[in-house]
C-alpha cells in the first residue's frame, strides 16, 4: 500500500477541520432536531430556533454553554455570552439570572435568551 503524500494528508485535516468547524452549537438556530446534532433539541418556541441540551447538570454542557435552571422547570445548556461573545438576533444577555438553590445574591455565568423573562420551552 502506497503511503499518503504529504499533499493528500494536508487535504484530509483541512476536510476534517472544515466538518468539525460546521457542526452545529448551542444557541444555534434551528428548525428540527436534527439541525442540533446528537443529544440536541431545537426548542421551537425560541424566534429561530434554539439548539440547546435537555437536563444538562453543571458538567455536561459543551464550553459554548452554561447549564441553567429555569427554577422548578428542566435544565438546559444556553449559549454563553459577554464582552467578546455576542448574542444572535432576538436574543439578549441575560446577566443577572438568580442561581436555584444557590446562595443569595448569586447568578448564573451571562447566557443568551430570547428576553428577560428568561422562559424556555423545548417541543
Amino acid at each position: 500500500m502506497k503511503k499518503l503524500s504529504d499533499i493528500t494528508k494536508l487535504l484530509l485535516t483541512l476536510v476534517v477541520l472544515f466538518f468539525v468547524s460546521c457542526a452545529s452549537q448551542i444557541g444555534d438556530s434551528c428548525s428540527n432536531n436534527s439541525d442540533c446534532g446528537v443529544g440536541r433539541l431545537c426548542d421551537k418556541s425560541q424566534p429561530g430556533g434554539y439548539c440547546t441540551q435537555r437536563a444538562c447538570d453543571r458538567y455536561e454542557c459543551p464550553a459554548e454553554a452554561v447549564c441553567v435552571d429555569f427554577g422548578g422547570q428542566e435544565r438546559y445548556c444556553m449559549q454563553r455570552c459577554g464582552a467578546f461573545a455576542f448574542c444572535r438576533e432576538d436574543y439578549v444577555c441575560v446577566l443577572d439570572f438568580p442561581k436555584t438553590g444557590g446562595q443569595e445574591g448569586e447568578v448564573y455565568p451571562a447566557f443568551c435568551n430570547q428576553s428577560a423573562d428568561y422562559s424556555v420551552s423545548a417541543n
